[in-house]
């Protein structure tokens, strides 16, 4: 067995297995990628995003929600989207939403769904 592997194919495969969410924003079809396919540099904050507005929400039905909390993860949510969303095009569909947290929280929940690796098909050559 061969331990020769074909770069544009494994791409092709991490691009099935990690798919992106893709958002149709006036006209234009912008791409939210999985957060292990950004930069490093972006990486770190995004985790830091997450953590944020998982704590803010994480004690919602017990204790409600702080207006700092909320504050936090609107800013954190802002952080996410600007640094996944690809080709620099996070602040157009930060400008979008328009401070609507309810549909960045649903725009956040759709990548992180789309975000769960999958099943990707096909063998090393």
């Amino acid at each position: 067995m061969s331990n020769v592997y074909d770069l544009a194919r494994l791409r092709a495969d991490m691009d099935r297995e990690f798919a992106p969410l893709r958002l149709d924003v006036d006209g234009e079809t912008l791409t939210l990628r999985n957060v292990l396919r950004i930069d490093d540099k972006d990486r770190k904050p995004v985790l830091d995003a997450l953590s944020t507005v998982q704590a803010a929400f994480s004690n919602e039905e017990e204790e409600g929600v702080s207006p700092e909390a909320i504050d936090a993860a609107a800013e954190a949510i802002e952080t996410i989207l600007r640094a996944v969303t690809a080709d620099g095009k996070g602040e157009k569909l930060v400008r979008h939403l328009n401070g609507d947290l309810a549909l960045s929280l649903k725009v956040i929940n759709l990548w992180a769904e789309a975000s769960q690796p999958g099943e990707a098909s096909g063998s090393p050559n």
